[in-house]
């Protein structure tokens, strides 16, 4: 679980920073700063992408708080500007919040399964 919510968010995370990158470019072009500061959130979203991926395998419980953290970012800031395909990824870092709360269950399980072995 926590191998698959590792690879999704990192592929995830691509995708989410050329997709701020172009709007960023293109409202740069136009001259609309409100899309353009969105656009950075989409930036900021996508390196918490990264963040939580990193952290996933080893520490789950970061992982978790870190893509509960960009879900009500993106949530936040999709529905309060122009960007709102950031709604999206806000929903999508909330579900691999919830893939990394059962990855974090899965390692506590084979941790006890492993001590009741040795002892």
């Amino acid at each position: 679980m926590r191998i698959a919510t590792m690879i999704i968010s990192l592929v995830l995370m691509f995708i989410v920073a050329i997709q701020s990158l172009v709007v960023m470019a293109g409202s740069s072009m136009l001259e609309d700063q409100a899309t353009s500061d969105a656009a950075a959130i989409g930036i900021l979203l996508a390196l918490l992408f990264l963040i939580g991926g990193a952290f996933v395998l080893g520490l789950p419980l970061v992982g978790l708080i870190v893509f509960t953290l960009a879900g009500l970012l993106g949530i936040l800031a999709g529905s309060t500007s122009s960007f709102t395909d950031l709604t999206y990824w806000g929903i999508v870092a909330l579900v691999l919040a919830t893939l990394s709360y059962f990855g974090m269950r899965e390692k506590r399980r084979k941790r006890a399964g492993s001590q009741q072995r040795v002892t």
